[in-house]
């Protein structure tokens, strides 16, 4: 009988292994409670299971079989592994340190180990740290993909990117099939102005190529096809959270006309929050895709009946532009995450406007290009109250300027453009918020590639991140100008900079990412703060700053304006993109084949 027990429950456990092994984690979790529902303290299945509730997002489940298991063996390795990654996908970063410190302990030649020790340091905001983590896991094992795409990860945060593209292309050498990193591959190349725009698309059709090949079979046939009366919209995203994507999708959310639309989302990360819990009313179902195959997830998808379904991600973090080249809905379209080409031949639209994606870019897409009328985007008004502050130069008798945009983006150039203007203007400064200055190499390092053309420390201010968002607005009211970057403009700081009272000085760009700031310019009225080139860039900066009356008037004025605006006003946008969206379905050829 004892015999005929432990037999059950080592099928049901190998069941599990099988499942965990093709990436079928719903399946291979009740294969493993199965097995432990008979035999509740076997070591190997409980932690089985905690790495398996890790990849099915279920961190605080898998916390606590960890801890079961290091219970009944505190040498278990992968037990401390998995505590630890646990641990760090639930924001606890200085207790996963710990964990992994002691994994690595047990057995110190476990590269695995060593690669999360790297993500958890470059979570506490530790870069050389990170690094030097990273750079031991590939002296265990080069031939880890995973240890090349984390390190490229980090090096592309502190601004290294030629070391950063070698990194992500090493671990697709080692990997052709490491979908996400070819994904963080694309993201990389917008930060330095090196590939053309026709060598960006060259490289996302390789990525849409690999993709679409691997998604097989397609559908080819969906549910209700002819005239319906609301039209269910699907967004796919990681990033229903307190993040730019979900400051710019809760205002449309809560403005689109729910007797035209049903509205379904799939969550691609488990991290929820207050913005989470505000915009889940709004849909009509919740349906997390995290954990589960691009297939499944798909079939999910296609059951639903959506009609059209929208990317918020394209290739940022968490993206599951795999699960679209199954096409699961007849309409697929790319939004609001990264304003670039995804590559991916399936998805039929991009949305953009007329400022930011004029005809003459549309042969830098695989996709169609669908221009809303006036803006592509558009901010939910915060509902904080921060006063905008009187104009700081008024009581500081010399201009401050300002970037809280990522570090990433601050590159050579851009360095090069702004040392210019500060030494045009000897008493300003340059005010920096980012989360990488709370790392004192990498403060070390941004005052050394300033001092190289010419600027002094005291010239700059650092500021790291702050966590509440109140804080983060009250924060532009210690600059007079901000200063987009060059190339990869900034989006979420740039509208929230002009509801606080500060304009922003922009470059016009070639591609839809530089051009986002010339639509949020001419949406809001200041054209006259897009610069055509570096030099009147230089010259503009140095123009406005002399010009302290305007500037008081633009800080009085500036919130009242944008909240009248395009880029503020989410009924008029929120009508404009619901047009769209029946004119894109309008147009599908699925549907006229069955008139």
């Amino acid at each position: 009988m004892k015999n005929k027990k432990f037999k059950k429950a080592k099928d049901h456990f190998l069941k599990g292994l099988n499942c965990f092994q093709q990436n079928m984690y719903i399946e291979a979790e009740y294969f493993f409670r199965k097995s432990l529902s008979i035999i509740p303290d076997a070591e190997a299945a409980l932690t089985n299971l905690s790495s398996t509730l890790i990849q099915l997002n279920k961190n605080l489940d898998a916390k606590k079989i960890a801890t079961r298991v290091i219970e009944l063996n505190i040498s278990n390795q992968v037990a401390w592994s998995n505590l630890g990654t646990s641990l760090k996908n639930l924001g606890q970063y200085e207790q996963a340190l710990a964990s992994f410190d002691k994994a690595i302990s047990l057995n110190p030649d476990n590269a695995k180990v060593w690669v999360n020790r790297g993500n958890t340091l470059k979570k506490l905001g530790q870069y050389e740290q990170a690094l030097a983590s990273f750079d031991k896991a590939i002296s265990l094992n080069p031939e880890l993909a995973d240890v090349w795409f984390n390190r490229g990860n980090t090096l592309k945060d502190i601004g290294r990117f030629t070391l950063a593209e070698a990194s992500y292309r090493e671990a697709i050498r080692l990997d052709p099939e490491y979908l996400i990193a070819h994904s963080h591959l694309l993201f990389s190349l917008l930060y330095v102005d090196k590939l053309s725009a026709q060598e960006v698309l060259a490289e996302a059709k390789r990525f849409g190529l690999k993709v679409s090949e691997k998604a097989i079979p397609k559908f080819t046939s969906w549910r209700a096809l002819g005239g319906p009366e609301k039209l269910r919209i699907g967004f796919v995203s990681g990033d229903f959270r307190a993040h730019s994507v979900g400051y710019f999708v809760e205002g449309l959310l809560k403005q689109l006309d729910q007797n035209q639309f049903e509205i379904f989302a799939f969550p691609t990360s488990a991290v929820i929050d207050e913005l989470t819990h505000r915009i889940k009313p709004f849909f009509t179902e919740w349906s997390p895709i995290y954990g589960m195959s691009d297939q499944a997830a798909a079939t999910l998808i296609h059951q639903k009946g959506i009609h059209v379904l929208i990317d918020l991600s394209v290739h940022t973090a968490n993206n599951r532009l795999a699960v679209f080249s199954y096409k699961p809905a007849p309409v697929q379209v790319s939004w609001l995450g990264l304003p670039m080409t995804t590559g991916v031949p399936e998805i039929d639209y991009v949305i953009g406007d007329p400022h930011a994606l004029p005809k003459h870019f549309e042969n830098q897409f695989t996709e169609a290009i669908w221009r809303l009328p006036e803006i592509y985007l558009c901010l939910t008004t915060p509902a904080l109250q921060v006063e905008v502050g009187p104009l700081p130069s008024a009581r500081n008798k010399y201009i401050t300027f300002g970037s809280f945009n990522n570090l990433s983006k601050m590159n050579d150039k851009v360095v090069e453009v702004w040392s210019n203007i500060l030494k045009a203007l000897p008493n300003s400064r340059l005010v920096l918020k980012a989360k990488q200055l709370s790392d004192s190499n990498i403060c070390l390092e941004v005052q050394n590639r300033f001092k190289r053309h010419g600027v002094s420390d005291d010239r700059l201010i650092f500021k790291n991140v702050l966590n509440a968002r109140a804080d983060h607005l009250d924060a532009y009211n210690s600059i007079d100008i901000a200063l987009d970057t060059l190339f990869y403009p900034g989006v979420t700081t740039s509208a929230e900079a002009l509801w606080m009272g500060v304009p922003v000085l922009s470059l016009e760009g070639n591609n839809f990412l530089s051009c986002t700031a010339k639509s949020i310019a001419e949406n809001v009225e200041l054209k006259d703060w897009v610069a055509s080139d570096v030099k009147d860039y230089v010259n503009k900066a140095v123009q406005f700053a002399s010009d302290i009356d305007g500037l008081t008037h633009l800080r009085s004025t500036l919130r009242e304006r944008v909240l009248r605006s395009p880029l503020f006003d989410t009924p008029r946008f929120a009508n404009n993109f619901g047009e769209a969206l029946w004119g894109m379905w309008n147009q599908c050829p699925q549907i006229k084949s069955n008139d």
